[in-house]
């Protein structure tokens, strides 16, 4: 993972502020016509476009070719195996334009870090948060099948669908540090001795803190951080920048003076998973049982989540 200042630097160089990569009004591929920016990171831009065949959005992402070429390129490899997958956007078109590689996908809604801080005192309701975790446990799930973890999962990397009932769904993004976990000959990866830093330092396990080889187990304690991150508030360690600092506040963590909000059950989900090692494939049945049987009885698949407010289902959208 680069440094603080070379992720600022790379921030303004190719997120959203920065220079654009695509001109508004350029039609790409003879079909799709673009129409604004609507976000960007460290790594490249994303604009929503037009499908002028079928008068339908979507999104470009875009990332310029001399800029770790490799990262947008596996994204939309695994997208493409995904297609059709529950809980990931569809790709539909990728090529060049100039100097940049990028490809079209389905448009989504906000994140769930961009939803959460518009809660009241930034949080969501256990009901709401509980549920998310059973649908991002689906999406892992096929993505742990397929051979890849992600090693970046957190809220800004779960969104919610554009319009209608998708706004219900919770779909799994931004595949640029994902790795495969198999070798060519569909064997398990050794595990390296030493692994360079990959992820967001406020969820990131104590085996990526340790520079361990990352797992599926690991995607998984990304979610749990994630979890509490949501339904808190925050993290204990929220704003700390030092890794090793983050690691300490991480292993002397204690779920039940932080985590007011959700019930006990819920930190049987890290114990077992802190029990697992790289080549462990993570009991999802049991995930989900702890996950249901956390989750408040008032709620049903008909319970609103507390999104819905400011993004009502039965808006007709794209």
């Amino acid at each position: 993972m680069e440094s603080s200042s070379s992720m600022q630097f790379l921030f303004k160089l190719y997120g959203r502020k920065g220079p654009p990569l695509l001109s508004e009004n350029t039609l790409l591929l003879d079909r799709y016509f673009i129409k604004e920016i609507i976000g960007g990171g460290g790594y490249g831009q994303v604009y929503r476009v037009v499908d002028q065949r079928k008068n339908l959005e979507l999104a470009v992402k875009v990332e310029p070719k001399d800029h770790h070429p490799g990262r947008l390129i596996q994204e939309r490899r695994i997208l493409i195996k995904l297609n059709g997958t529950s809980h990931f956007p569809v790709v539909r078109a990728s090529g060049v334009h100039r100097e940049s590689h990028f490809f079209i996908m389905d448009l989504l809604g906000p994140s769930l870090s961009q939803l959460r801080k518009l809660q009241d005192n930034a949080s969501f309701s256990p009901g709401t948060v509980l549920r998310v975790v059973l649908q991002v446990l689906n999406a892992l799930k096929s993505l742990h099948n397929l051979g890849y973890i992600h090693r970046d999962v957190k809220p800004s990397n779960l969104c919610i669908g554009a319009a209608g009932f998708q706004r219900r769904w919770i779909y799994l993004v931004d595949f640029g540090l994902s790795r495969s976990l198999f070798n060519k000959e569909r064997e398990l990866r050794a595990p390296r001795k030493y692994v360079p830093f990959r992820g967001t330092v406020k969820y990131a396990s104590l085996n990526m803190h340790d520079r361990k080889e990352q797992g599926p187990a690991d995607d998984l304690i990304c979610l749990f951080y994630s979890t509490i991150e949501m339904a808190e508030g925050g993290l204990p360690w929220k704003g700390i920048r030092k890794k090793f600092e983050a690691m300490n506040e991480k292993r002397s963590f204690c779920f039940e003076h932080f985590a007011s909000h959700l019930p006990k059950r819920f930190k049987d989900f890290y114990s077992y998973l802190s029990k697992l090692d790289y080549k462990d494939k993570p009991d999802y049945e049991l995930l989900r049982k702890i996950v249901i049987e956390s989750m408040p009885s008032s709620i049903t698949d008909q319970t609103p989540y507390d999104w819905e407010d400011i993004c009502p289902v039965h808006d007709s959208g794209t």
